[in-house]
């Protein structure tokens, strides 16, 4: 009975501080979804501006 009195209030404490890990996980984890999204977003109108360029022929030209 001891033993497993413990083991409740184990994960009962384990439980208390699980939640928030979780969330801080989480959020860090959008944190890191949106940095790649807006660099990936970057990337792309660069590649779109230099088709861009090739197509109207100022593909060899370098931009100021």
């Amino acid at each position: 009975m001891l033993v497993r009195s413990w083991l409740s209030r184990e994960r009962l404490f384990s439980l208390e501080y699980e939640r928030p890990v979780r969330q801080a996980i989480e959020l860090e984890n959008e944190d890191v979804i949106d940095a790649l999204e807006e660099e990936a977003e970057g990337e792309l109108r660069q590649v779109m501006h230099a088709l861009e360029r090739i197509e109207e022929g100022e593909g060899e030209l370098c931009e100021p």
